[in-house]
């Protein structure tokens, strides 16, 4: 069974692509369940990631999904499932590839850049 962890203090002040207040509200679980292809998954203020995600602050992995629960209460949950689900079966129609899908889902892109940035930011 996972036992889900809020975000430490020097956690909230790395990971400073969201607020504070919000990541202070995330909770992070770790799990051996894999979902073939995804690294970790958020759902609301969930960040789901496999065992072993560093936990000091340095982790792109939850730089990446904290981006996504930032876009969860922007959109609401109706909102971020609609646009990321219609992105991607767009995506699947149009490329036949469910990894290009993936790719271009627009929430997906938002946070590729927003964690890229926030890496170059923090290796500086």
């Amino acid at each position: 069974m996972a036992i889900s962890r809020a975000l430490s203090l020097s956690e909230i002040d790395s990971y400073n692509h969201i607020s504070s207040d919000l990541a202070a509200k995330v909770r992070v679980l770790e799990t051996n369940l894999r979902i073939p292809g995804f690294y970790g998954i958020t759902l609301g203020r969930f960040v789901i990631v496999g065992k072993g995600c560093p936990c000091d602050g340095s982790s792109t992995l939850i730089a990446h999904e904290l981006v996504h629960v930032r876009q969860w209460f922007e959109l609401g949950a109706l909102g971020f499932l609609g646009s990321y689900l219609s992105d991607f079966f767009t995506g699947l129609l149009k490329m036949r590839s469910w990894r290009k899908a993936y790719r271009n889902i627009g929430l997906e892109i938002e946070a590729r850049k927003a964690c890229e940035s926030w890496s170059c930011q923090i290796s500086s």
